[in-house]
Order: structure tokens, then sequence, then C-alpha cells
């Protein structure tokens, strides 16, 4: 009986059938009376008021003035400049496609207009000649800036079911909506026709770089220079999201960033903020003692030359063996025989000879090791080597972002403590500096006469027992080349003078070169095999001699950088005042971070005052000077350091205005926001 109750009977169904086309009969008779009493016009336009046609809205984005801390201040300082103006940035936006994307296009006029000395414009604007190779140039930059762009945002939305008149003839039920932005550029060329923004451009002759040719939203140079490494794609754009509203997020002020992390997300602000403070104090103090370590540990250089020096026996032991074994390897001789210089093919007979000649006796294989070893670890190379590798340690920790709470914040340190008299010299005076030198006798050894000091630099005391094996064939078949020539199309162990070949003087600085010697002669030509032997075992010591350096400095930068983390931590976590009492575990430490923490702190309030936030407050005039800062704050991201980094928060303007343009957002959808891809 159940069964049969669920069961529906062909006539069942026809039976059902009948009141559904009653309903529709009945909305027909309806929409005829609604036409009869209200006009075809208005009727259709009930029914079909969610497919509002495409057209393209101008709008207005955002505030072009900012301050940038990026001029030199006095001591180790960053001095503000103000740029841009308070117009705001010009575009269309327009909604349409299959599927649908929002579009905003930025019409670019290009033209040719002068520069004076300091950067501003002088003299008429002139229009780009149609044959002009500008007009190409420029054309593919509206191409590529914008393109880096796309498939980044987008605004998203939620439309409401469809109810009415409009849901008997088309039923909607609503759901999720997205639109990908797509950003375009529209070149302009003549002087008449609409555009957005006007943009000078140079040519080829004009090397961009220096306070008259600076790259800016208003002015493009074919020629980027040495002064911009980016790629050329990066630097347009960035340029691109100033031409859309964006301003620049680099050389930005304590309460500068704080703002914007306020503006990324209000939820996670003063978490990020205060990690933020907390990071830039660390760099801080770990760039404060960056001088004191680096000549502490220059001055004790000689004593670690001299630790390797009494293990140096074994390494030229083990280096003349392979030099041996590696001269004699079939694929290095062919090597040489095929770098003899077609001039002197009659030599090729003589090359396996002069091989022999070079290394074919364990005295001369041991001898060439000798002279070899004994340059490499002379004081002066080893200080070179130290030295460098230490400095690239310590200045690798202000050369990463720190992580905020998932952001990227590059966190600039003014100076960096490279020069004697520039970072925090001030500071370092009186009790400042005795804790400073404390920390750097903990970290890198006071100095003693006589043998190695305790620290850092103990733990190379015991002697390399040898080369790593192998490592001399591979830099012998692998041709090393130098920097003159090492990305050229030519052979990388020679250089082309006229149609003839020659082994490079700087690689093989013993074989004949007739551009550098007129006179050399075959004579010459036996000793190249001798060049490439030396610069092989040159190469093998110096990579063997940096795996073994390497590694100590880098745990000892590592270690001071947990301690003076910890330190920071428990001073910035402590009232004013109070850390003494918080037995600290390193005091020299801690009482640099005091110091560093007062000094910040006490640059940022100056800051905050001067650029209209109050205490506490997250409003920042972005057109306001203020005093030098000693550090400066950026992001990790397009607008910072054209990292391809994009936020959610740079497409927030395009929502609201999206959102309140007349046209774009259809009915029964809710307001847009704006989401990353």
């Amino acid at each position: 009986m159940l069964m049969k109750d669920r069961l529906s009977t062909p006539a069942d169904s026809r039976d059902r059938a009948a009141p559904a086309r009653s309903r529709a009969g009945t909305a027909t008779q309806e929409l005829l009376r609604l036409q009869q009493s209200a006009g075809n016009r208005a009727v259709t336009g009930a029914v079909t008021a969610d497919r509002a046609a495409v057209q393209r809205v101008p709008v207005t984005l955002g505030t072009r003035q900012e301050t940038l801390f990026n001029q030199a201040g006095p001591g180790a300082t960053a001095a503000p400049a103000v740029y841009g103006g308070n117009t705001g940035a010009r575009a269309d936006i327009s909604r349409g496609g299959t599927p649908e994307v929002a579009t905003v296009t930025v019409r670019i006029r290009f033209f040719d207009q002068a520069r004076t000395p300091t950067g501003g414009n002088t003299g008429p604007r002139t229009a780009l000649a149609p044959n002009d190779p500008r007009i190409a140039w420029a054309t593919k930059v509206c191409t590529d800036a914008p393109g880096t762009w796309n498939n980044r945002g987008k605004l998203v939305s939620v439309r409401k079911p469809k109810t009415g008149v409009g849901s008997w003839f088309s039923p909607d039920p609503g759901g999720p909506v997205q639109l990908p932005l797509v950003f375009r550029a529209v070149p302009v060329w003549d002087l008449a026709s609409p555009a957005d923004v006007e943009i000078a451009v140079f040519g080829q002759a004009t090397t961009a770089g220096g306070p008259q040719h600076p790259i800016d939203a208003g002015h493009y140079y074919m020629t980027k220079g040495a002064n911009y490494p980016f790629p050329e794609t990066a630097i347009y754009a960035h340029e691109y999201g100033h031409l859309i509203g964006l301003p620049d997020e680099y050389s930005q002020s304590n309460p500068q960033m704080h703002a914007l992390l306020h503006d990324m997300d209000p939820g996670t602000a003063a978490v990020r903020q205060a990690a933020m403070d907390n990071q830039a104090v660390r760099r801080m103090v770990l760039a404060a003692l960056a001088r004191p370590l680096y000549d502490q540990l220059a001055r004790a250089t000689g004593n670690i030359a001299a630790a390797l020096k009494r293990g140096s026996v074994p390494m030229v032991t083990a280096l003349g063996g392979q030099l041996r074994a590696a001269i004699s390897d079939p694929a290095v001789r062919a090597l040489f025989e095929s770098a003899v210089p077609p001039t002197s093919a009659r030599l090729a007979p003589r090359v396996a000879a002069a091989v022999r000649g070079v290394t074919g006796s364990a005295r001369g294989a041991a001898a060439m090791a000798g002279k070899v070893v004994k340059a490499e670890m002379a004081p002066a190379a080893v200080n070179a080597l130290v030295t460098s590798q230490y400095w690239n340690a310590l200045m690798a920790v202000h050369n990463t972002a720190a992580n905020v709470g998932g952001i990227g914040i590059n966190i600039n340190i003014q100076g960096s403590g490279i020069t004697p008299s520039g970072l925090w010299a001030a500071a370092m005076s009186g009790p400042s500096a005795a804790d400073a030198q404390a920390v750097t006798n903990q970290s890198v050894g006071a100095l003693q006469t006589g043998r190695v000091p305790p620290g850092t630099t103990v733990q190379l005391d015991p002697a390399p027992t040898g080369v790593p094996a192998g490592r001399l064939g591979g830099i012998l078949r692998g041709r090393p080349g130098c920097p003159e020539h090492r990305d050229s199309q030519d052979r990388p162990d020679q250089r082309v003078v006229g149609r003839r070949r020659f082994p490079c003087p700087r690689c093989h600085p013993n074989a004949g070169h007739p551009d550098q010697r007129p006179g050399a002669g075959p004579r010459d030509q036996r000793f190249h095999p001798r060049g490439a032997a030396t610069l092989a075992a040159q190469n093998a010591v110096r990579a063997f001699l940096s795996a073994e350096i390497t590694p100590v400095l880098q745990t000892s930068v590592t270690a001071l950088t947990t301690a003076v983390g910890q330190e920071v931590d428990t001073v910035m976590a402590t009232p004013a005042g109070s850390v003494a009492t918080t037995a600290p575990k390193d005091p020299a430490i801690a009482a640099l971070a005091t110091s560093m923490h007062t000094q910040l702190t006490t640059q940022a309030a100056a800051a905050t005052a001067a650029q209209g936030a109050a205490a506490g407050s997250t409003a920042v005039n972005p057109g306001t000077t203020a005093p030098p800062q000693a550090v400066t704050y950026g992001t990790a991201n397009m607008m910072s350091d054209n990292s391809l980094t994009f936020r959610a928060d740079q497409f927030s303007d395009l929502a609201n205005k999206f959102n309140s343009a007349p046209g774009l957002r259809h009915d029964r959808e809710d307001p847009f926001k704006a989401e990353t891809v």
C-alpha cells in the first residue's frame, strides 16, 4: 500500500502537468495585461533588468602624492622627498566578454620632451614621427606592463535569485559571481586625442638614471642603464601600478608602514605592527655590531693564515697528485690541442710534450702545487677570503625580507654598518661602545698573539687534509672562463683578435697573446698548459678553503642572530626601565637592544607627529614630509622591490569604483570585493 502511494502512473504525470500549463497561461495573461497598462518597453525592461549593456565608465583612482625617504640625510639617515600630485589617476573600467571580466584601461599619450638637470620638464611637447623606434618600443611596453597584472586579482560577489515576472521566462537561482581583473594600456600618439596620462619617452641615446633621468610614471626610457637592475618588464609593470592609483611601497617611515599594514587587514594590523618593530630592533642591533665584528675578524686573519699554513703540507701533496692526474686526462689534452690558434697549428704536435713538461714529474707537480697553496694561504689572500665571507654572512640578515604575519617587509638599516663613521656612530660611544666590544669578543674572539683567537675562528685550527678528489679534473674539463667574456659566444678560454682566436690572458696569464705582446711567437704557446693548470689549482684551493671556512662563519652569525632575537624579545616585552631586573642572558646584547629600541621609538614618534597622525592612529598624510629616519621600510611586492607579489587590498579601490560606477554592478548583485587569484 505504501509502495503504491509513492508510485506515479502516466495519468498521474499528465494530471501534474496540467496545473503547470495553467500557471504558464496565467503568467502570459498577466504579462499581456501589464503590456496593455504599462507599455511594451517597460515590461521588457522589467524582464531583462539584470542584462545591463557593456559600457566603459571613466573613474579616478586614489592619490598619487607620496613621501619617500630615499634621499641622503645627515649621518646614517634617509631624508624625505615628496613626489607626485593629489589629482588621482584616471582610467576606464568596463564589464563584458564570455566569460565576463572587468577590464581596466589606461590611455597613455607618448611624446618627446626634454628634462631639466633636476628631472623636471622643459621645452615643448612633440609628437613622435611615424618611423620613430620609440613607437614600437612603447607599444610593446603597453602590452607587457599591464600583462604582468593580469591573472593577479578578481572582483567577487553574490547574485541573488531572480524573482517577479522576469523569473517566469528566464529563471536564475543566483550564486557566486567572479570577474577576473584584466588590465590594458592603449597608446595615444597625437597631442589632441583624449588620454588618461601623459608620458615623455626617451630613445636609446639617453640612459636612465641620476637626478636628471630617473624612470618614473611620467618618463619612460628605452635604455634603462645599470642604475636599474630589474628587468624592463618589471620596471614598467611597477610604473603601470602608479597609473592605476597605487603608491610606492618602499622607503617608508615607521608610521607609514604601520598605516599600510592596517590598510592590508585591520584585524591583524596590531600583531603585524608589533612583529615589524621587533624585527627592526633586531636588525638595528646586528647592524650596529657589523663593523666591530668585521674589523676584529680582519685583524685576526694573520693568526688564521698561520693555522692554515701549519696544515698545508697534506694539501700540497694531494694537489700535486691531482695535477698530474688531471693534466694527463685525454679530455684535458684535447682541450689544450683545440686551444692552439690557427696560425700556430704547426705547434699542435708539440702540445702533448708541453703538457708532460708542465706536470709530467712528481717534482714539477709538487712545485706548482706548493706555489699555489703558498699564495692562496698567504695572510693577504686569507684575509680577503675570510672577511668577504664573513661580511656576506652578516649582510645576509639584512638582505632578506622579514616575514611579518605572512607579509614580507624589507627593513633597511641606513648604512648597514659599512663605514666606521656610519650607522649608529653616536650611539656606539660610551657604554654602547663597551657593550658592542663585549659582544664582538664573545662572537669573534678577543685579539690574541701567537694563536688563533677563541670563539668563531678556533674552529679553523684543525689542519685540512687535502683537496676533494676530482676537483681539478672537473675544473680543467669545464674550461673556466673569466668575467670579461664568460657570457660571450666565444669559447670560454679564448679571445678573438681579428679573425684569430688566442688564449685569454686573464684566464691563462702565461700564454702567448699577440694582442698584448705583438712580438710573441711559438715559444710562448708552449706555456698555455701551465697557465691553465695554475688557474685550476688556484680555483681548487679557493673552493676548498671556502668550503672549510664558510660554514664556520655562518654558524657564528646564526648563533649571534639567535642571541640578539632572544634579548630583543625580552626588551620589547618589558616596560621601560625594568629591563635590568629581568636578568638577561647576555647583558651586553640586552643593553644594545634597549638603546636601539629607544632610538627607533623616538624617530617613529617624530615621524608620526610630522605626518599628521596622532599617537595610536593609523592616519598618515602621504604628502607630508618628516625628519630623517635611520630605518626605512618597504614591502616585498611589485610596488616596492618589483617582485611578483600582489595583495587584495591593492585592488580594493578598483572594487569600490566598480560598485559605485553606473551600469557596472548589475541588479541583484551584492557589492563586489577584491581578492587575489
